[in-house]
């Protein structure tokens, strides 16, 4: 898939497999593909339901009993069920990808929001761990022993 690559780990391996390796994810590009893949999924859904008319026309044109039941038994067999489930799993993977990446990014927000919030912390820490905060705190607070 375009939208994803592999950064290859500390390790140096440039595998795509590698069970250490970590994934990029660019959501933009990935959902402009499942658009792609979707649009591409209704129109695909549009010529079935042609494709299905056009046989029932043909099965009755041809005024031939073993023609009809051939092209009943295509339509019943193949598109109905076969194709047909297969527009249906599309649009469930289409589904799953975009509910995963919309999980992605928004794990992502929050990790970053988590990461500024202790780095913030830490800051704060360092602050209040240096020599003479003490000093600096009680003057603040105006605390009797300051002077």
């Amino acid at each position: 898939m375009t939208a994803q690559h592999n950064v290859p780990s500390d390790t140096g391996s440039q595998s795509g497999a590698a069970a250490d390796g970590s994934f990029v994810v660019m959501p933009e590009v990935v959902i402009a593909i499942l658009s792609e893949v979707q649009s591409m999924a209704i129109e695909f859904n549009d010529l079935l339901g042609s494709a299905e008319t056009n046989i029932a026309g043909l099965a009755e044109a041809s005024k031939a009993p073993p023609i009809s039941t051939e092209l009943s038994t295509f339509h019943t067999d193949v598109l109905a069920r076969i194709i047909r489930t297969a527009g249906g799993r599309t649009m469930i993977a289409v589904d799953a990808v975009a509910d995963a990446v919309s999980a992605l990014v928004q794990g992502d927000g929050q990790m970053s929001a988590n990461a500024r919030e202790a780095s913030a912390l830490a800051a704060q820490e360092r602050v209040d761990d240096a020599p003479g905060s003490a000093d600096r705190q009680s003057l603040r607070n105006g605390h009797p022993n300051a002077f």
